[in-house]
Formats: C-alpha cells, structure tokens, sequence
C-alpha cells in the first residue's frame, strides 16, 4: 500500500478556475505586448480561453494526483522507500576434528552481550548449509595441524538495529550437532535497519523537492 502524500498533493486551496486564468492570462499578455486587445469572439479570444480552461484541468489534476503516482514519481526521481533489513556478520566456524562435515541451514547461534549489568542475546542463523573440508593432520607437526575451517555468513533472526558485534567475538551455537560448536565473528559487520514509515518516507520525499 502506498503512503499518504496528501499533506503534500491534495492541495485544493491551489486549485484554478477557468475564468480566473481566462482574466490573469489578458493582464499577462497586455503586460507583455502594450496596446494588445483580446476582444470577445476573436481567434485570439478563442485561443485564450481554450488555453484557461485545459490548465485549469490540468492544475486540478496534479493537485489531487494519487498515492501510488506519486510514489512512482519518487521512485523515478531517486527517492525510494528504505525497506527493512537484517543484520549480518561474517564468521569462522572451527571444526572440531579433522573430519570436518556440514552443518545445516537455519542453525542458530547466540551472541551475548552485557548493558547496565543485564545479559542480552542476540540470535544469528545459516542461511545457507556451511561445509567444512576434511584435513589429514600431519601427526609429526608441531604445533599440530590446525583443525579445518570454513567462513559463513550469519544472518539475525529479527529484524531491524543489533547489537554491533566486533571482531573475534565467539558466538555459541544452540542446535546440538557434532561438527562445531561455536563461531567467530570476523570485521564484516553490517547493521539492520527498521522499515521507513509512511510519515518518513512522506517527508524525505518533500525535502527532496
């Protein structure tokens, strides 16, 4: 559903009436071209009026242009709606043998987090299955080998601000499986955002214009 502009289109108070464009437009052309008369049922006349009256219309029209025109026109413009977004960061799941294996879509981790001496979750999931490869530890090395790797992308449960996760923050997975059992966050933190109101939306597009 498209937002409210009529706070910005409906504006009647603006709206012209033929004869009164009829009359502006003469004291228009006499100010231009001194000496000018439009005398009744001349060409000039005719043309006069056939010009107030299809303004007329049109000045009435744009005045009372629907919702959803108007929100095409912003979109023409450049000015489209902020939809909703989730927020997401990148991670390092450890296996945690050399075997490796996958771990499914919509596994969940938790990140936690302290503010005014309360704990806070915040709650991430796979959207896609993360495999992890399988390492053939070298049983001399040392130190040993290290245990494989993959990188994800973990998408929030919810919608809209989270708590910034900086990196190396670990975050715990809540689904009970056997090939990692926590995450990493790497740098690539990007925030969620809150849909835009009408009312914002309304707005940014009037400051635009």
């Amino acid at each position: 559903m498209s937002a409210d502009f009529t706070p910005y289109v409906n504006m009647q108070l603006f709206d012209r009436d033929p004869a009164e464009l009829y009359l502006s437009t003469i004291e228009l052309l006499q100010l231009n071209i001194p000496g000018l008369s439009v005398k009744p049922g001349t060409i000039e006349d005719a043309l006069v009026q056939a010009f107030s009256y299809l303004t007329a219309i049109a000045v009435n029209h744009i005045n009372t242009l629907p919702n959803m025109v108007m929100e095409g026109l912003a979109n023409l413009i450049g000015v489209t709606r902020r939809e909703a977004q989730f927020a997401t960061v990148t991670a390092t799941l450890t296996a945690l043998d050399y075997s490796g294996g996958t771990i499914d879509e919509g596994t969940t981790f938790e990140c936690t987090y302290t503010s005014g001496g309360t704990t806070y979750s915040d709650y991430y999931e796979i959207t896609t299955p993360a495999i992890i490869g399988i390492v053939e530890p070298d049983l001399l090395a040392d130190p040993p080998t290290p245990l494989p790797t993959t990188e994800v992308t973990l998408v929030a449960t919810e919608i809209g601000y989270r708590q910034p996760i900086g990196v190396g923050k670990v975050l715990t997975i809540q689904n009970s499986q056997f090939v990692s059992d926590s995450a990493v966050a790497l740098e690539t933190f990007e925030q969620g955002t809150e849909e835009e109101s009408d009312a914002e939306f309304v707005a940014r597009f009037a400051t635009y214009l």
